[in-house]
């Protein structure tokens, strides 16, 4: 080192050394410059590529809302007394928008605090711990209100510019419920992590996010097949809620005693939040050693082992198991499509065969595509054939478990549609993960949640293969001469994913 050069220094850097700040940018270290750190992190998560995708599905969603939310607020341009029941529908919204703000919010707070691993990396940094703090739990708040403001405000200020200037609350009220979930996610997370250790705390939150995210699928799909239900509920969503339960709908009204009640609340919040992240900070290290599962014995062939080991692996990934729930809720629409027109047995027959179709073709991708240890298999005392057929039985067994009993509730109503669904569904699931086996592409096992942006044909190929069955499964139990249509679809499909494959 050059004599002239001091060891260490706390003098500030030459003018030609610091780095050119953009006019209007907030200052480095600053807590405004912290967030904005965050929120481009969260941006960035993904590939270039997966970046311009969202950037365009974002702009082609927020026509909708732009569209949408513009024509509702001229449909109420003159509206002075609003319809009966809109106290308790708007109480009950936002009651149900807070628990999904805190599922979101919950898998937000689990990736910025604890699988970034840059927090150590911040914190030993020459600023206040406490901001940095804070700048992450607002970059979470940010970025879980964010979509839900985007949908209501082009409503929100149509509404003002044509004078109902108080429903401004309701933004507020979107905002006010992120911070407050947030900090329900930050003490949910945090008492998770101290109880259970880092490894279970993920595997908890994760599945409760995708078992959250399946379920409001269904519900969202309840005037299809449960309409009685659903007029029902609906009905009662309508009776206005005592005081001070009605207090959301006040706020969102516009009425000030509520909307401030309401900011504390989250003022209150957000600096218990606060508290409660720095508690969090090397938490879960200690009892992830505690919480290490116990060694594995297998016995048996080589094959048995071999199967062992898939569902082994399956079962011990809970990020994985959470994804695979969440991209199964992208079905829901489907099966609003199927029961349209009731819940008849040969309808019940068809959701079960696109159950097991869409989820045997996602767990074949992870056990054929997604094999992270493909040398050491191949090194297995088996037939390559073999291998092969064992990660399709480990694709089609858990799907084809979980449809037992529905099959046999479905036998209740209708024997015949139950055997229509007792034999479909396996071919329904041995076709999916064929198809994964035959058509995409080998990828790491943490690549399963972007898998379907590289191959647009395959992701509508798994849908129209299922959907083919599916329709099968219908027109036979109606007894229609037409349910060879649906099968030759099925096999077209079929053939085309085996001369497109790769192995």
């Amino acid at each position: 080192m050059s004599a002239g050069l001091p060891l260490a220094t706390n003098a500030p850097l030459p003018a030609r050394a610091r780095p050119r700040q953009a006019a209007g940018w907030p200052a480095p270290g600053s807590t405004a410059w912290l967030i904005a750190h965050e929120l481009r992190l969260v941006w960035r998560e993904g590939s270039r590529a997966g970046r311009a995708l969202r950037i365009g599905a974002l702009l082609f969603l927020l026509l909708l809302p732009v569209g949408g939310g513009i024509a509702l607020a001229w449909q109420w341009r003159d509206v002075t007394v609003l319809p009966p029941g809109t106290i308790g529908l708007l109480a009950a919204g936002w009651y149900g928008l807070l628990v999904l703000l805190l599922s979101a919010a919950s898998m937000h707070v689990l990736r910025v605090f604890h699988d970034r691993g840059d927090l150590d990396l911040l914190l030993a940094a020459p600023l206040p711990p406490e901001r940095v703090l804070a700048a992450k739990a607002v970059a979470v708040q940010i970025a879980v209100g964010t979509p839900m403001l985007a949908i209501s405000l082009p409503f929100v200020l149509a509404s003002m510019f044509f004078g109902h200037v108080g429903w401004i609350g309701i933004t507020l009220m979107i905002a006010i419920g992120a911070a407050l979930a947030s900090a329900a996610a930050f003490v949910i997370a945090g008492g998770l992590f101290r109880r259970w250790g880092a490894r279970r705390a993920r595997m908890i939150i994760q599945v409760a996010s995708g078992v959250f995210g399946v379920s409001l699928g269904v519900a969202g799909q309840s005037a299809s097949f449960a309409p009685a239900w659903f007029r029902g509920t609906l009905d009662w969503l309508r009776q206005p809620p005592l005081p001070p339960f009605d207090w959301p709908a006040e706020a969102a009204l516009g009425a000030p005693v509520p909307l401030l009640a309401f900011a504390l609340l989250a003022w209150g919040a957000t600096r218990a939040s606060a508290r409660e992240a720095a508690d969090q900070m090397g938490a879960g290290s200690a009892a992830d050693s505690l919480s290490l599962a116990r060694p594995a014995r297998f016995g048996g062939s080589p094959a048995r082992v071999l199967l062992d080991k898939e569902l082994r692996l399956l079962a011990r990934d809970p990020e994985l198991l959470a994804t695979v729930l969440l991209q199964m809720a992208y079905m829901i629409p489907a099966f609003g499509l199927i029961f349209a027109g009731g819940a008849s047995p040969g309808r019940l027959a068809a959701a079960v065969v696109l159950f097991a179709g869409l989820l045997a073709a996602s767990l074949g991708w992870i056990t054929i595509c997604g094999e992270d240890a493909p040398d050491l298999v191949a090194a297995a005392p088996l037939p390559a054939v073999t291998v092969y057929r064992v990660k399709l039985a480990a694709a089609c067994l858990p799907p084809l478990a979980l449809l037992v009993v529905p099959i046999a509730g479905i036998a209740l109503l209708s024997p015949v549609a139950a055997l229509v669904a007792a034999v479909l569904a396996p071919v329904a699931a041995l076709c999916g993960a064929l198809q994964q086996g035959w058509a995409a592409k080998p990828q790491p096992r943490r690549a399963f949640y972007r898998r379907q942006r590289g191959s647009l044909l395959l992701a509508l190929s798994e849908y129209a293969l299922s959907g083919a069955l599916s329709t099968a499964a219908v027109l036979l139990v109606a007894g229609s001469p037409w349910a060879g249509v649906p099968f030759g679809v099925a096999a077209l499909v079929l053939a085309i994913a085996w001369m497109t494959r790769l192995r």
